[in-house]
């Protein structure tokens, strides 16, 4: 959960909270969906990779749900 800011309003608030839930979800399934591929290393998947074309940092981060 983010930190509160100042002038957050409380319906801003809780679409932040969304936002964040929904992401750690998709991080987690992409997690499986690597694992269910066999854990292919980073610069494999990146090598494969055609539109849009992967990085292993944006793997890492998508990965971790950045």
């Amino acid at each position: 959960m983010a930190t509160e800011a100042p002038g957050v309003e409380p319906q801003d608030r809780e679409a932040i909270d969304a936002y964040e839930a929904a992401l750690e979800a998709f991080a987690e399934e992409l997690n499986l969906v690597h694992i269910s591929g066999g854990t292919p290393s980073y610069a494999t998947v990146a090598a494969a990779s055609v539109r849009p074309r992967l990085t292993t940092t944006g793997l890492n981060e998508m990965l971790t749900g950045k």
